[in-house]
């Protein structure tokens, strides 16, 4: 017989004669073992202090076998401990630092396909869809590369992509987080991004996030300065994953932009490539190089380019952000240890070079507009943060320039990246 109140808990909670976990012990677990610092509603000694129970609560949990099997069990049922269950789980994501907890949950999860499938389904309105997408974006961005590939073949195998796009306009904003946290992961593997490209509506609803999420981000402040930002950064990289291969689904998006209602379209691609140190997320920054790239391409084309060239946000967002990739592709391992930094990706930071140098080439092109006068505009905004900002772009421009020459199949093993000489 249990003595301690937790043990009491788990007892209680498992299932009775006829099958049913108990609805309440769940629920008091859940509430008992989730952990408050991840959620953000402490900090300082306080945190540190309601940390521990929390944190040794969900390792027992995590440890049940028993109580685990139950808990799968209920998600699937969709009876009264449906709700409990699904809430325990996020409350033991909610200790994806512990190996116990996440792998458990990981185990338990599976592909996802309880969340969205069983216990009558996910659907909008339903009270629980906020924690079914909730649970569903933690599964994403803890499993590896083999489970989410799982999880995006069930997500698009039983047609919940546009049930995830129709959540984008929920009023609720963690709804449409969760959701728009789920869809780029999707789009991140093949079989997602094959579904969101053929889904007539998603490239609108995935810039109507980019735009909104910007606009608003642009006067919040506390924690939707930060959370405002990474919503627009995942719309983000769910349009460049639509984009990278395809030409129709790249000429679609920049017409959106260079449409007269696409102007938060175009402030959110310049915002997002100038963010601060702080916020930099190289793959972020690398979705906006593509995409400014997209628009700038058919604004070449179709003739409207002086109209992108007067953008001083834009022209000078595209320069920041081509010193902060040259940055990337300069690192020479004298930091961390010897080691690249954590978000260290050099394929990436070359892509992101090689569109915005592209880009960069169109905004300042004097023969692409009438008279030369939006070349100039856009040189003068280069110019006007001084001679050293601008011989910090110029040096980021050539070595970025070397460096993809040197990069591509063929080049001179002894080619060096070149820096433009003062």
């Amino acid at each position: 017989m249990p003595e301690d109140a937790a043990g009491i808990l788990i007892a209680a909670a498992m299932p009775s004669d006829a099958g049913e976990c108990a609805a309440g012990p769940l629920l008091m677990l859940a509430v008992l073992s989730a952990n408050l610092i991840a959620d953000g509603n402490l900090d300082g000694e306080a945190a540190t202090a309601e940390a521990a129970a929390p944190a040794m609560l969900a390792e027992r949990i995590a440890g049940h076998g028993s109580l685990m099997d139950a808990v799968r069990r209920a998600l699937a049922g969709g009876g009264s401990a449906s709700e409990p269950a699904l809430q325990l789980v996020s409350a033991l994501q909610s200790h994806n630092m512990r190996r116990r907890p996440r792998e458990a949950v990981l185990a338990l999860l599976g592909n996802g396909l309880s969340l969205l499938l069983d216990g009558g389904g996910a659907r909008l309105g339903e009270p629980s869809l906020g924690n079914r997408l909730l649970v569903l974006a933690r599964l994403l961005l803890t499993c590896g590369d083999e489970q989410q590939v799982a999880v995006a073949a069930m997500v698009v195998e039983h047609g919940f992509i546009p049930l995830l796009l129709r959540a984008l306009s929920n009023h609720d904003f963690n709804v449409k987080s969760n959701a728009m946290t789920v869809l780029v992961r999707v789009c991140c593997c093949p079989v997602g991004r094959v579904a969101a490209t053929a889904h007539p509506a998603a490239l609108a609803a995935f810039s109507n996030v980019l735009r909104d999420a910007s606009a608003l981000a642009g006067v919040a402040g506390g924690t939707d300065a930060h959370v405002l930002p990474n919503l627009a950064g995942n719309a983000l990289q769910a349009i460049w994953c639509l984009i990278a291969d395809s030409i129709a689904a790249g000429d679609a998006f920049a017409s959106m932009a260079l449409a007269p209602s696409g102007s938060g379209i175009l402030e959110a691609v310049a915002l997002l490539l100038a963010a601060p140190e702080d916020r930099h997320i190289p793959s972020v920054r690398a979705a906006a190089a593509s995409a400014l790239n997209a628009i700038t391409r058919v604004a070449l084309h179709d003739g409207r380019l002086a109209a992108l060239q007067t953008r001083r946000p834009l022209v000078l967002g595209a320069a920041e952000a081509l010193v902060w990739v040259a940055e990337d592709l300069r690192w020479d391992g004298r930091s961390n240890d010897g080691e690249p930094p954590p978000d260290y990706d050099k394929g990436l930071a070359l892509e992101a070079a090689e569109a915005l140098l592209a880009a960069l080439d169109c905004l300042t092109d004097a023969t692409a507009d009438d008279g030369g006068g939006g070349a100039a505009a856009a040189l003068g905004t280069l110019c006007e943060r001084g001679p050293e900002a601008l011989r910090a772009f110029r040096d980021a421009a050539a070595y970025a320039a070397g460096t993809i020459v040197a990069s591509r199949p063929g080049a001179c093993k002894d080619a060096q990246p070149m820096e433009e000489e003062t």
